[in-house]
């Protein structure tokens, strides 16, 4: 299956060919969940590295299934003072 992985932030730096515009398609395997998805490309769940995980504008948990065509945003943990 295809899905769309929007990056932002330092999530950009991972996979070079995101780096441009934070867009990357890629083909999983079926059965595949978020943080199945995420490990593909580098980001860790556990421990606070991914933030926030949205796909098709949802918020989801990392055991959330993907489906065919899902757009999956991934963003780091925010900080600033």
């Amino acid at each position: 299956m295809k899905v769309t992985y929007k990056l932002f932030a330092n999530f950009r730096d991972l996979v070079p060919e995101a780096a441009a515009n934070g867009r990357l398609e890629m083909e999983l395997p079926n059965n595949c969940d978020i943080k199945m998805a995420l490990e593909k490309i580098g980001v860790e769940t556990d421990g606070g590295k991914a933030a926030l995980i949205i796909i098709n504008g949802r918020v989801v948990q990392e055991d959330n299934p993907v489906r065919d065509g899902d757009e999956i945003s991934v963003f780091p943990p925010l900080v600033g003072g």
